[in-house]
This record gives structure tokens, sequence and C-alpha cells, in this order.
């Protein structure tokens, strides 16, 4: 078998014009190196390297080396589509069989040429589907079933009213991270040259800088409702329990906050909720 270091060896020295280079390369010493082309030598019975500045590779050597950057093309080649073997996301489904015969298929491979995707189907009855992702063999499926899967009832109230439960509050947290995205918009995009066509910071920088306490702003009503939810979620999942921080925040949030038995106006818990995520004394 080739001895592949006392080739990569040779490379080296070839590659640096010195034996001193050659061994900082390889992380060995110049005698290491040395000795591995003589070992080579000794194997062959001839010379692989004309030692003589500039450094050169003998017709054997010149095959030798030859060889060895082939293997190396192929080892790289390899390397790169394992790694990308490895990094292409995995995602287990169980369809109806009704489903993987219609339109699955058609809409996998459109997926599939926006981002490449390895999916493990379980194809069963449409009344088994669901079944497989309660017992987690699966990350998702495909159900007509509209139950959800949480155990927590619709809009996180038993009874909705004219304020729907939790629907008005997800309405208004998803209407303030519109509005973030909105003041997001990067100031420097409508930028306006001033002072004899040398700065457009000063003018631009001002709004950049003034867009942030809205933002922030809006951000804390988003956190704000969030917390509600997860905290009327806990409320209905008694008694388990959750982790001992977050124990912490739900019993701070209910001291301002009660949970909701049945409908109510929003805007007073939310006002309450932002109080706190502003004023620091909820931390995650």
């Amino acid at each position: 078998m080739l001895d592949y270091q006392a080739i990569a060896a040779l490379s080296a020295v070839i590659e640096t014009q010195s034996f001193q280079a050659a061994a900082d390369k390889l992380f060995i010493t110049q005698s290491a190196v040395s000795q591995r082309i003589k070992g080579l030598e000794q194997f062959y019975g001839e010379p692989v390297l004309i030692r003589t500045q500039p450094y050169r590779p003998t017709t054997l050597g010149l095959s030798l080396l030859g060889h060895y950057k082939r293997v190396c093309l192929l080892e790289d080649a390899l390397q790169t589509t394992l790694t990308n073997a490895a990094s292409i996301p995995r995602v287990s489904i169980s369809i109806s069989r009704d489903t993987l015969e219609t339109w699955f298929v058609t809409v996998l491979d459109k997926i599939k040429k926006i981002m490449p995707l390895t999916v493990d189907i379980i194809a069963d009855d449409q009344e088994q589907t669901l079944t497989y992702l309660q017992k987690g063999l699966v990350s998702a499926c495909a159900s007509t079933v509209t139950k959800p899967l949480s155990g927590l009832p619709a809009f996180l109230v038993n009874e909705p009213g004219i304020n729907s439960g939790f629907m008005i509050a997800q309405v208004t947290a998803a209407a303030l991270a519109s509005e973030n995205k909105s003041l997001a918009h990067p100031a420097s995009v409508d930028s306006l040259p001033t002072s004899a066509n040398q700065e457009d910071h000063v003018s631009m920088g001002t709004f950049a800088a003034r867009r942030l306490l809205p933002m922030c702003e809006n951000t804390a009503g988003i956190v704000a409702i969030e917390l509600l939810a997860a905290c009327q979620g806990i409320d209905f999942l008694r008694p388990l329990t959750t982790s001992v921080p977050l124990e912490a925040i739900h019993k701070r949030l209910r001291e301002k906050v009660s949970f909701y038995a049945s409908d109510r106006f929003f805007a007073p818990d939310i006002a309450a909720a932002k109080l706190l995520v502003q004023s620091g004394v909820i931390r995650w």
C-alpha cells in the first residue's frame, strides 16, 4: 500500500521549495520530512526528489504526486457529498393514502425545487394519521381533523364571547409585529445627500434612532400578549407544572392579571402585562 504521509511530505517540499516550510505545513519536524521522503526512495529503490534548487520530482516522484493529487480530489468530493447529505433537513410525516395518490407528491416536488428535503412518509387511513403525530412518531401530518392537539380550548377560553377569547389579542400582536417590520425599513435606503454631497448620516441617523422607541414599545406589547397566552395555557393544563423560573413568572403575572374563566375586555390586562415586561420585573 502507498505511504500517503510520505507522498504528502514530498508534495509539501515541492510546493513550498523548503524542507522547513514543508515541516511547518505538516506540523512535523524537518527531520521527519526528510525521513519520510527517504523511506519512499528506499521502498522503490530510486530517488523521488531532485535535491537541488529548485526542488523537482523525478519521473517516479511525478507519478506518485499525480496519484496523490487524484486521491485528494476524490476525498474532497466525497467529503462534500457527505457534508451536503448530512445538512439536508429530514421530515417525517403521516398522510392518508388518498392524499399520497392525489396532490401530495406534486406539492412535495415543488417544495424540493425550492430547498433540498428528505421526507419519510407513513401512509395510513385518514383516521390514523393524527394518531402518529400525537404519539410522536412523526413531526407532521396531513389531516382533516381540526381539533387542537394541545388539549387547550379554542382561543384559550371556555366561553368565548364578544372578544372571542384570545383571538383579538392575537390580531393585536400580529398588527404590532407588522408595524415593526415597516419601522425596520433601513433609513439608508432613502438616502438624501447633504452638506455639498458629503453627508447623509446626519439627516438619516435621526429617524434611524427615533424609530427604535415605538419599535421597543410595540415589542413589549407583543411579549405581553404572548405572556398572557402562555400563562392561560399553563392554567388550563393544571395540575401539570412548568419549570421553576416559568412558574415564578406565572405567579408574578397572576398577581396583576387573573385567569380568564370567561371572555372579557383585554386592553387593561395587556397594559398590566406590558408594564411588567417594561419594568424588568419579569426576566427570562
